[in-house]
């Protein structure tokens, strides 16, 4: 290899990882997932939980885990009749749509459990708790479609 070609893929090498470098230290902080706001774990750290508040939120998270996991299973189960369904001999349009509408109808009820789930951890913690989740929570759900931001705000359309 020459000299001069050694030095180009130092230089190029010693760019990248300056790049690098600069755009993980600079990088603002992804916001949390959605599942970790439902942890009560995790959020006893987050917000500095007592333990109080810590066991209430933990006894929450198992009955919104049980209610995502039905919303989940009979959401799935529409979506496989959908799936054998949609090719099928003889299909009907309006079985077909009662199977979406059965997908659209689960759907909704494990966007209203997050929603009630939200408020009642929100409703247990102190005003100070309750703007640092407050936060955390339009980070995660009010943000940005991860697709297209024009669908995250229709009216700046």
């Amino acid at each position: 290899m020459k000299p001069s070609g050694f030095l180009a893929g130092l230089a190029v090498g010693l760019l990248a990882l300056a790049a690098f470098v600069m755009t993980s230290r600079c990088a603002a902080p992804a916001a949390p997932p959605l599942d970790q706001l439902h942890e009560a774990g995790w959020l006893q750290r987050a917000l500095k939980l007592d333990e109080a508040q810590a066991k209430q939120i933990a006894a929450l998270e198992g009955a919104y885990a049980d209610a995502v996991s039905d919303c989940c299973a009979n959401h799935c189960g529409a979506r496989k009749k959908l799936g054998e369904a949609v090719f099928g001999a003889g299909r009907d349009p309006a079985k077909l749509e009662a199977m979406v509408t059965a997908m659209g109808k689960a759907q909704l009820e494990s966007d209203l459990a997050t929603v009630r789930h939200i408020q009642s951890v929100h409703a247990l913690l102190t005003p100070e708790q309750q703007k640092k989740y407050e936060q955390l929570v339009t980070s995660c759900v009010c943000a940005d479609c991860p697709h297209c931001s024009e669908h995250a705000e229709p009216e700046k359309r």
